[in-house]
C-alpha cells in the first residue's frame, strides 16, 4: 500500500518481539494517542510470528 503500511508492519514486528516487561515500559513512556486506544493490546493479542 505505502510507506505508512510498511512502517506499521515494521513496528508490529518489533513490538511483538519485545519481552512483556519491555512492552510495559514502552507503553508507559509512549502512551497511545487519542483515538488509538487498544492499539498495543491488539498487537499483544495478535503478535507477528
Amino acid at each position: 500500500m505505502g510507506y505508512g503500511e510498511d512502517y506499521m508492519n515494521a513496528f508490529w514486528k518489533w513490538f511483538s518481539k519485545l519481552p512483556d516487561n519491555e512492552k510495559d515500559a514502552y507503553e508507559q513512556t509512549s502512551p497511545e494517542p487519542e483515538g488509538w486506544t487498544g492499539f498495543y493490546g491488539r498487537i499483544r493479542a495478535n503478535p507477528w510470528l
